[in-house]
């Protein structure tokens, strides 16, 4: 039936369908936009009767103008908000400050751990915390005569100094100690020397990482 022609029936039956979905709270009216999770309530009647959104708004809007009927807004009923943080219980509130009490004091070990080890590097090793200025090659490429410089990368990690294995222990495959460490990082360091300067055309570096 065009909506020119509607009935007063089935102006009932779309103020009524608006109007229910109102007071169950499945849909909010046209003008609230919240929550966000409920739909409109002019789409969702539109789907309950088989009608497109805009077919069912003219619908709406004869049945006004033709019959005097028009939905009941008032008849909203939002859904309940969330209980309020204030009605945590006791129980809830002692285990968050027991949490709270746990996290704190491990927090306050891993203070201590990091100064503790701060005081064996300046101790033991002369070592202190400095701010990091590395050279400002080493941060972005650097040119000379219109070529493109290369940075040698030597890989020198984990070198265990302070460890001691005795052959006889590897069935004499092997041995290592200070003496031996600081011999074969020599032999590095010497190695990466012969490397870039001997069998490199050209060689011509801003520096060594």
């Amino acid at each position: 039936m065009a909506n020119s022609d509607l009935s007063r029936v089935d102006a009932e039956q779309a103020v009524r369908t608006v109007e229910g979905l109102l007071r169950d709270g499945k849909a909010r009216p046209p003008d609230i936009r919240f929550p966000q999770s409920l739909r409109g309530v002019v789409v969702m009647a539109a789907e309950v009767l088989g009608l497109a959104r805009t077919t069912f708004q003219d619908r709406l809007k004869r049945a006004k103008q033709l019959h005097s009927l028009e939905p009941d807004w008032s008849l909203y009923n939002p859904p309940s908000l969330p209980e309020s943080t204030e009605e945590i219980t006791v129980r809830e509130r002692r285990r968050h400050s027991e949490e709270n009490k746990h996290l704190r004091a491990q927090l306050q070990a891993s203070h201590d751990e990091l100064n503790a080890q701060e005081d064996i590097r300046k101790v033991l090793f002369g070592l202190t915390s400095a701010p990091l200025s590395p050279p400002s090659w080493t941060l972005r490429p650097m040119k000379r005569g219109g070529k493109l410089l290369e940075v040698p990368v030597l890989w020198g990690t984990d070198r265990q100094w302070g460890e001691v294995v005795r052959a006889e222990e590897v069935q004499y495959h092997n041995a290592y100690d200070p003496k031996i460490a600081a011999r074969r990082y020599r032999t590095f360091i010497e190695s990466g020397i012969d490397l870039c300067f001997n069998h490199m055309v050209n060689p011509d570096y801003p520096g060594v990482v």
